[in-house]
């Protein structure tokens, strides 16, 4: 009888998941019947490689979210991230260079975006608590203000001629199956999980998230609360950076122009609250899964192009937010 109780107790607690977990299965279905080729190990492996991307810049717009605002600049910082680091290592370790300077090159990349991300990140924080921009105008402002330095960089075009050799570093497959960028998703989401569970940042963003009024008055930095999630988003979008480039073999400012809607799509439908105050880290993982799983079926949809996935991503992200605020209003009428 206890075993039961706390089986339903369960169920009633984590019955949102089970939701995701029921649709993903569903679309799995319904994807298999679209094409034979989608139950595939290459298909997996690519659909892999392709979520590791948008789905670093999905945690880190999943903080901002929480703490009331938004990032709508991962995009710029992750394309402007790869554009320096393209030419650094166009100029300082082409493919003639010896192992030892690849080794170091390959370790000035990961410093160097983990810096790019954080000045971005900072910047993009300072704009919205200190001078009081709103989130979503400063975000978009400097989503605008990277992507023009991304093209003065690559002057409007597509930067190539990386190592071979950083490529297979960076796209190396752990047991042949397995892609770097998922283990970096994998590291991202306990660290991320750490600060948000097990130390006072994740209770003083939500609560920044829910009233920021209630927590300056409670003596919480409500300033350097957000610009830390801002921070965090924007180095999680520069590492993503580092993985397109790899991935891709080149650098262009347009590169991923529809990241930051699937981004946001993932967190809301993983159940974080657009409102703020919410967050939900294995949501945002299953939402990452489902995403993927839709734009790899819309892709091997006959006749399907990259428009139709925008109009996926925008009539899905609209459905969602519809549903979330009545969700969040019945809950709240419930109390």
């Amino acid at each position: 009888m206890k075993d039961k109780t706390a089986f339903k107790s369960f169920v009633k607690k984590n019955s949102y998941y089970l939701y995701l977990i029921v649709a993903l299965i569903v679309i799995f279905i319904a994807m298999a019947f679209i094409s034979d080729s989608f139950f595939t190990l290459t298909n997996f492996i690519s659909m892999m490689e392709q979520m590791s991307d948008y789905a670093l810049m999905a945690l880190g717009i999943m903080l901002c979210l929480c703490a009331g605002g938004v990032d709508l600049s991962t995009v710029g910082v992750a394309n402007m991230t790869a554009a320096i680091l393209a030419s650094y290592l166009i100029k300082f370790a082409p493919d003639e260079c010896s192992t030892g300077t690849l080794v170091i090159s390959c370790v000035v990349v990961v410093v160097l975006a983990i810096l790019i991300g954080a000045a971005c990140g900072v910047f993009n924080g300072m704009l919205i608590s200190k001078l009081g921009i709103p989130p979503m105008l400063a975000t978009m402002s400097t989503n605008y203000l990277y992507t023009g330095l991304c093209m003065v960089i690559t002057k409007g075009v597509s930067l190539s001629g990386i190592n071979e050799r950083f490529v297979e570093v960076f796209s190396v497959k752990i047991l042949n199956f397995l892609p770097i960028g998922i283990v970096v998703l994998a590291v991202a989401a306990v660290f991320i999980w750490y600060e948000l569970k097990k130390t006072s940042f994740g209770v003083k963003l939500c609560m920044v998230g829910t009233n920021p009024t209630a927590t300056y008055f409670a003596g919480i930095n409500n300033d350097w609360i957000k610009i830390k999630a801002h921070m965090i988003s924007s180095i999680l979008s520069a590492v993503a950076g580092v993985l397109m480039l790899a991935r891709l073999s080149s650098s262009r400012a347009d590169y991923g122009k529809a990241y930051s809607t699937q981004a946001i799509l993932i967190c809301i439908l993983g159940g974080t609250a657009a409102i703020g105050g919410k967050f939900s880290i294995p949501g945002t993982i299953l939402g990452v899964f489902i995403v993927q799983a839709i734009t790899t079926g819309v892709s091997m949809t006959p006749g399907a192009n990259s428009y139709m996935k925008n109009l996926v991503y925008a009539v899905l992200l609209l459905s969602v937010m519809i549903l979330d605020y009545y969700r969040t209003n019945r809950k709240v009428k419930a109390k």
